[in-house]
């Protein structure tokens, strides 16, 4: 699998993960953590917006270059799916959770006894065959863990390796955190980047 930070969403970055189980397969992973309810909440839903803002960006154009490449997010949303904080996700991503768990199971965490679910698996590009969410008394979690199980139509190989084997690491372009150019032409690749940039805003992301 290779990794890299696509955006800083305010408080957060966006990693995308991309994981290539099988020969001829692959599939965007993304976690996420989005601002949490603290605060005034003019200002936590604002910058809660911004963030699923941000992140629905990234994906658009991840889909954009790689269209047939499924992606799925994952992580606390800290808001229920109805909010207008997170419409810009759910208005367009798929949300199996809500499709395959009856709504009573729907819940990965209880504030002030009131149960709701904050916590979600969003897709796109790939169908789940089954879902549903861990409520057991021995989760050593406050949040319920969200399960989501998909078809791969591929048989996975695993790879053993000899003991001591350490895997060579693909080369990577390093770039200057100062060259704005290079930084904007590699946008959604994997890179090293050398130096310090203190603030960049770009149109499609932006670097701190």
């Amino acid at each position: 699998s290779r990794a890299r930070v696509c955006a800083n969403t305010h408080s957060r970055d966006f990693p995308l993960f991309r994981i290539e189980p099988a020969k001829g397969l692959a599939v965007e992973v993304g976690g996420m953590h989005l601002k949490s309810k603290r605060g005034k909440k003019e200002v936590a839903d604002a910058w809660r917006r911004a963030e699923a803002e941000g992140v629905a960006a990234v994906l658009r154009r991840q889909r954009e270059l790689e269209p047939k490449v499924p992606v799925l997010i994952m992580g606390d949303f800290n808001d229920s799916r109805e909010a207008k904080t997170l419409e810009p996700l759910f208005s367009w991503l798929d949300d199996p959770t809500k499709k395959l768990i009856p709504e009573r199971d729907r819940f990965t965490f209880v504030h002030r006894g009131d149960p709701e679910q904050i916590d979600f698996m969003l897709t796109k590009g790939i169908e789940a065959k089954r879902a549903f969410i861990w409520h057991r008394p021995d989760n050593p979690s406050d949040h319920r863990p969200v399960i989501v199980e998909f078809p791969m139509g591929k048989t996975l190989e695993r790879v053993v390796l000899p003991a001591g084997t350490v895997e060579a690491a693909p080369k990577r372009p390093v770039l200057d955190a100062r060259n704005l150019q290079e930084l904007r032409r590699h946008f959604l690749k994997e890179v090293t980047i050398e130096g310090r940039r203190a603030s960049t805003s770009t149109r499609n992301s932006v670097a701190r």
